[in-house]
C-alpha cells in the first residue's frame, strides 16, 4: 500500500544520505507495483510533488474503487503536483482492462496538469515492440523496460507527444521542483 511504499523510500533515503539527489526519485512498478505506486503518488498532493516521474505499467488499481476513494486517492494530487506519468498497458489487458485510462482522464481533468503519457499496446501481426507480451495479455512490462522501446508510437500508429525515449532516459530527462 501507500505507507509502505513511503516507509521503502525513507529508507533509502536515511539509508543513503547525502547520496540521493531528492529531485530526482522515481516510482515504477507492474501490475500490483504499478497499483502500488499510483495509490501512492495519489493518496496526497506531498506525496505526488516528492517523485519526479512514475511510470505504472499494466496497471490494475481502478481510480474509483472504493478503497482508494476511502484512503483519499485521487488524480488531482497527481495533477496538482505536476508529476510526471508514463502509462503503458496492453489493449486487451486480462484481468485489468485499461485501468490507466480512468488515471489518465482525471489527471487530464484538472487545469495545468502535466500530459501524461499514455502508450497502450496491441497485438499486430507481424509482431512489433510494440505489441504486448507473445505469450500473456497483462504482461506490458516486457516491452516497457526494454531499452529499445521508445514508445514513439500509441497503439502502433500516431505520435506519442514527439518524446521518443527509452524509460530510463525519460527518467533521467525528469526533476521535481
Amino acid at each position: 500500500n501507500a505507507n509502505n511504499v513511503e516507509t521503502i523510500i525513507d529508507y533509502v533515503l536515511s539509508r543513503y544520505p547525502n547520496k540521493i539527489d531528492t529531485r530526482r526519485i522515481y516510482l515504477t512498478g507492474y501490475s500490483n507495483g504499478a497499483n502500488m505506486i499510483m495509490e501512492y503518488v495519489g493518496s496526497s498532493l506531498a506525496r505526488a510533488q516528492r517523485i519526479a516521474a512514475v511510470m505504472p505499467v499494466a496497471l490494475c488499481s481502478q481510480l474509483a474503487h472504493f478503497s482508494n476513494i476511502a484512503q483519499g486517492v485521487s488524480a488531482a494530487n497527481i495533477a496538482n503536483a505536476k508529476l510526471k506519468t508514463w502509462f503503458v498497458q496492453c489493449a486487451i489487458d486480462n484481468p485489468c482492462g485499461l485501468a490507466s485510462q480512468d488515471w489518465v482522464d482525471g489527471i487530464e481533468a484538472v487545469p495545468g496538469h502535466v500530459t501524461p503519457r499514455y502508450t497502450v499496446l496491441k497485438d499486430q501481426n507481424p509482431a512489433t515492440l510494440y505489441n504486448c507480451s507473445d505469450s500473456l495479455l497483462h504482461d506490458a512490462w516486457s516491452r516497457a523496460y526494454d531499452p529499445s522501446f521508445t514508445a514513439s508510437f500509441v497503439n502502433g500508429t500516431g505520435a506519442n507527444y514527439g518524446v521518443n525515449l527509452n524509460v530510463y532516459d525519460w527518467f533521467i530527462a525528469q526533476t521535481n521542483v
